[in-house]
């Protein structure tokens, strides 16, 4: 009896169908490629939504290049020295060298008697030391100046620095005090000797044309008997 449902028996003599290898493998070649195909295709469409290829790669453009600055056809100046330059020295009235005083209205020559104290006189010229007086320029002035006696190596001085009218004139030991300086005024062709320290002249005394007469300091009043003329 048949009963309906399980399994029918193989026919007797009927051929078992065996799977061909080469047809299995085929098969399982072609799903490999439509599963790759798939995902280049899904590579491939996002790479056309983002961004481009390098050949469509927009180029930058090349930075403007700035010409070089042409050097300057002249060098600077140099700075100014910070250095002044040192003023010159003021040219001294008389040169620093023996010399003789000759009273204009006598031609008599002005002396010293020898020692500390000794009084100016005039007396006939000779040249003798005691007559020849070294100018020696007061620094800062070109006009001022000491006169040392060459004899006795001492300066033309006002007797105790008095500011009197009449007062003698000597030579006494250097102090460089101003009765022993004198400012040089031209006159005519001589010198007006005036002391710094009294603002008067060396003259000589009433303006005497004797020998031995004494020189002392008066008023200035051009007279004759103030002007000293220096020989050259």
């Amino acid at each position: 009896m048949t009963v309906y449902g399980g399994p029918r028996p193989t026919p007797p003599g009927a051929p078992r169908i065996k799977p061909d290898p080469l047809l299995f493998g085929a098969f399982g070649f072609l799903v490999v490629a439509i599963i790759a195909g798939l995902v280049f295709a899904f590579q491939g469409g996002g790479d056309s939504d983002g961004a481009l290829s390098a050949a469509e790669q927009p180029t930058s453009a090349p930075a403007e290049q700035v010409p070089s600055q042409p050097p300057p056809s002249a060098a600077p100046p140099p700075p100014p020295s910070s250095a002044a330059p040192s003023p010159t020295p003021p040219q001294a009235l008389l040169p620093a060298k023996p010399l003789l005083l000759k009273a204009s209205h006598s031609g008599l020559c002005l002396q010293a008697a020898e020692g500390n104290g000794g009084i100016a006189t005039q007396m006939p010229c000779d040249n003798n030391p005691t007559q020849v007086w070294m100018p020696q320029s007061v620094p800062g002035t070109q006009d001022v100046f000491a006169f040392v006696n060459t004899k006795d190596n001492r300066c033309l001085d006002v007797n105790g620095a008095s500011k009197d009218n009449g007062a003698q004139v000597l030579q006494w030991d250097c102090h460089g005090g101003p009765n022993q300086q004198w400012r040089l005024q031209r006159d005519g062709d001589g010198f007006r000797f005036v002391s710094l320290n009294s603002g008067r002249c060396i003259g000589v005394d009433s303006g005497s044309p004797a020998p031995g007469a004494a020189a002392r300091q008066w008023d200035c009043d051009n007279s004759t008997n103030q002007r000293w003329q220096i020989p050259a």
